[in-house]
């Protein structure tokens, strides 16, 4: 729900001419915690394999954080935010191509498998264009005459997106996200647009993103800092 509203809220345009420094931002950014993090866990005496999995795991950004920072700041739409948004979710792709290449030299399998998880983004990628063209002229008869079931339809429509994102390997915040991205271009009507994004924001932080982070709170083993 929070990459949900972000994407509806995010300039794609600006999105679009900043995808050179997003994509730098996100490439140094992750080479520079993968190597670090590597490095050390090697240093104090843990196998490569370890040292992998340590440094892919604080590779990875945790995007809905920055996302809810953003938002409560009121710096999602400035030039900063929408870098480091795009940042983020080259970042996340860049991560599900690690931890791919990852679980591969884990379990021993072929390299080739290695190549099903470009093809995956490519066929995520067409079908999100697809859906986007089916969408925007369902959108035509559905903004007509707006009911209350018209949210109904937008929140069923993002899970299914963001499913299908995670069923094929990118995963589900990336799907939230580019969810977001296809109602924001497809609904021609401000008004009802406005609406939704205020809907969704008064579900996602009363109701949603408390428990995102109570969830955390629950797993996190206290003891397990002080042992280490």
């Amino acid at each position: 729900f929070l990459m949900l509203l972000v994407g509806l809220e995010a300039d794609y345009q600006k999105l679009k001419s900043l995808s050179k420094p997003s994509t730098l931002l996100a490439t140094f950014s992750m080479v520079l915690s993968f190597v670090f993090a590597a490095v050390v866990t090697l240093y104090f005496g843990y196998g490569l394999i370890v040292a992998l999995v340590v440094g892919t795991a604080l590779a990875v950004s945790a995007e809905p954080i920055t996302a809810k920072l953003l938002i409560e700041l009121n710096k999602l739409k400035t030039r900063a935010g929408e870098i480091l948004i795009g940042a983020g979710l080259i970042d996340d792709i860049l991560g599900m191509f690690f931890l791919s290449i990852l679980i591969l030299i884990i379990n021993e399998k072929s390299a080739k498998a290695m190549l099903f998880f470009p093809l995956e983004v490519l066929s995520f990628v067409v079908i999100m264009f697809v859906l986007f063209k089916l969408i925007s002229r369902a959108m035509v008869f559905l903004q007509r005459e707006p009911t209350e079931s018209f949210f109904e339809v937008m929140v069923i429509l993002t899970l299914a997106i963001a499913y299908l994102s995670e069923f094929m390997g990118i995963g589900i915040v990336i799907g939230a996200f580019v969810a977001g991205l296809i109602l924001q271009i497809s609904i021609k009507d401000v008004r009802l647009e406005k609406k939704m994004v205020s809907d969704i924001k008064d579900i996602a932080f009363a109701f949603f993103v408390p428990f995102f982070f109570v969830i955390v709170g629950l797993n996190l083993n206290i003891g397990v800092i002080f042992t280490n």
